[in-house]
């Protein structure tokens, strides 16, 4: 910003310090011209003075009074002449200094414009792109995001079936030990009962051999 604003101060001063030049060469060359202006009427005068000193006579004296004033003219005129041409060569090189200034004000604003509008396009290119960089990475995130919930729900899932089978599988061995408990159980008084079935029918016929034994005495005692 500060060389923009150093290059415009010195593209402003420049045609000013331009004028300044011209109207300096322009009194310099004004003030050569009256000199030789001036220092030639002398010249003259000092002929004048001179021819009529040496000659007084009225012939004399009306040429070198013709001769003098001619001279003076000729100076006059050539002097007015020259003192025009420097002024108007002054006029002409500010109008050109002025519509250069202007012509370079309006290069250097086009200038200056188009370089905002580059740099406008740029900054609007670059925050276009960082614009699509985050909306890759937060799509890259969502992704990222939603593949590992899903891995984490298969995951959960797995976790959950194999809890689930191996929670079947205690069950269906605690089931398969009880069974086997009960069918041992089962077994065991069915032989118990057995025996002691065994042993009642033994009792009882050992009973029944007794009493016909008993029975059997009496009658022949009788």
């Amino acid at each position: 910003m500060f060389g923009f604003f150093s290059e415009s101060l010195k593209s402003t001063t420049n045609p000013v310090q331009t004028l300044f030049a011209l109207n300096a060469k322009t009194f310099e060359t004004l003030a050569q011209q009256q000199t030789e202006l001036w220092t030639g009427m002398l010249s003259d005068g000092v002929k004048y003075v001179e021819t009529v000193s040496v000659q007084p006579e009225i012939k004399t004296i009306l040429s070198a009074n013709s001769e003098y004033a001619t001279s003076v003219r000729e100076r006059w005129v050539s002097a007015s002449r020259a003192t025009f041409e420097t002024l108007s060569s002054l006029g002409e090189q500010a109008s050109d200094s002025v519509e250069n200034m202007a012509t370079e004000a309006a290069d250097t604003a086009k200038a200056k414009t188009e370089e905002a509008k580059r740099a406008t396009s740029a900054s609007v290119q670059e925050m276009k792109k960082q614009a699509e960089s985050m909306t890759e990475a937060v799509t890259q995130s969502a992704k990222q995001a939603t593949k590992a919930t899903t891995e984490a729900s298969e995951k959960v899932t797995e976790a959950t079936a194999k809890s689930v089978e191996k929670a079947s599988e205690k069950a269906t061995d605690s089931v398969s030990k009880a069974a086997e408990k009960a069918t041992e159980t089962a077994q065991s008084t069915a032989s118990t009962a057995k025996k002691s079935a065994s042993g009642s029918r033994r009792s009882t016929s050992t009973s029944k051999s007794t009493t016909a034994a008993k029975t059997t005495s009496s009658k022949s005692t009788r």
